[in-house]
């Protein structure tokens, strides 16, 4: 059998880019913190719930962070269990701070 060692396949390479995606350093807490203030501006402007919801991330903190095997996950903790509730009791409030995560991060995130 021929050894060709010239290029690589397209499966070959797009495997590859998958790989250097997942092999991205895990974001550092601080990363996370310095981005929060403007993460909380973006929410706010993104629709007609980004104000309440940006108002209330105001009581939200970063407590952590890792990578997940398809994004980041962001660890984040209210004051208040209202907020808690309001946050997750439709997916879509979490998907807008997701989106501004992402656009701030330039990495899929996760809350």
């Amino acid at each position: 059998m021929p050894h060709h060692s010239e290029g690589t396949s397209g499966d070959e390479q797009a495997a590859g880019d998958e790989e250097d995606e997942r092999s991205q350093p895990p974001l550092t807490l601080q990363q996370l913190k310095n981005a929060w203030d403007t993460v909380k501006k973006r929410v706010r402007g993104r629709n007609e719930t980004g104000p309440k919801t940006a108002a209330y991330l105001q009581d939200y903190s970063i407590v952590g962070g890792e990578q997940g095997s398809d994004a980041a996950i962001v660890g984040i903790q209210p004051v208040h269990l209202l907020h808690y509730h309001y946050l997750h009791e439709e997916r879509k409030y979490c998907a807008d701070v997701e989106w501004a995560l992402q656009l701030e991060l330039d990495v899929p995130c996760r809350v």
